[in-house]
């Protein structure tokens, strides 16, 4: 595979899931009552809304109490393929175990990552308070060309050094951050809530926002009770901006009310 490929997405699948919102309620459930862990009905329709309301409803407590432990309980596998630079930032969740390809082992693709138009290309303010925008025609297409002639020199720098015999793991050193690479990650589910409270935020790198989500869209699928008490408790843009906001207004009404003692008071 020779013909080098321009990536403009990053993709994510879901190849396993043994997490379920009733394992959630039975892990709690164990605190009170232990004893078996009991059976979810399966052909009674009143049952089995009887039950999955009093799984909700339990869920919505332990998330607003932040009885957290029993989100603990099962695993969500997914299958990632993203360029080095958003894998080498996911991989700081060292709550997720990890596999990925290996430059060492198999002469990599050439793939590579080149952003589309609806990526913000300019930076602005100062370092903990950037802010970005779309760029100009003319910083779009300079952002094309100048990654497109890398990425084509590199691999053929990196071609050259495998037809000369030399190592994988030394010729792929020539490679850039924009290369796609694949890799699996697991973590429960209480920790990939904290992944998408961090990456699914208007702050996040575009890039690993996008990641996280389609793990988000996967994720509410499968946990949907778990799902709703994260969106009520932790949802991320209106919350934050809210308790900002709140804070600002008491910052405001306390320079307002505190009157500076007259230095007579001191005479």
């Amino acid at each position: 595979m020779n013909e080098i490929k321009f990536i403009s997405q990053s993709t994510v699948s879901l190849v396993q899931s043994l997490a379920t919102d009733d394992m959630v309620a039975h892990a709690a459930w164990v605190s009170n009552f232990g004893g078996e862990h009991k059976a979810k009905p399966r052909w009674n329709g009143k049952e089995i809304a009887a039950w999955d309301k009093n799984v909700q409803g339990l869920i919505n407590f332990l998330y607003r109490e932040r009885h957290m432990s029993p989100f603990e309980h099962g695993s969500l596998t997914f299958f990632v393929d993203t360029p080095i630079f958003v894998a080498r930032e996911f991989m700081r969740h060292r709550t997720f175990s990890y596999n990925e390809t290996s430059g060492r082992y198999k002469e990599l693709d050439p793939r590579f990552y080149l952003i589309d138009s609806n990526r913000p290309v300019k930076q602005k303010g100062k370092i903990g308070s950037y802010s970005f925008d779309a760029g100009e025609d003319e910083q779009y297409g300079t952002v094309f060309a100048q990654s497109q002639f890398a990425y084509q020199k590199s691999w053929e720098a990196y071609q050259e050094m495998l037809g000369a015999g030399v190592a994988r793991e030394v010729a792929r050193n020539v490679l850039p951050v924009g290369t796609m690479t694949q890799f699996y990650a697991t973590a429960n589910p209480r920790n990939i809530m904290q992944f998408l409270l961090l990456r699914n935020d208007k702050n996040a790198l575009y890039e690993i926002r996008q990641v996280a989500i389609a793990i988000e869209e996967q994720f509410a699928k499968q946990m949907p009770f778990t799902y709703a008490a994260f969106k009520s408790y932790d949802w991320r843009d209106e919350k934050v901006e809210l308790e900002e906001l709140r804070k600002r207004v008491a910052q405001l009404e306390a320079e307002i009310s505190y009157t500076p003692l007259s230095p007579e008071v001191f005479a």
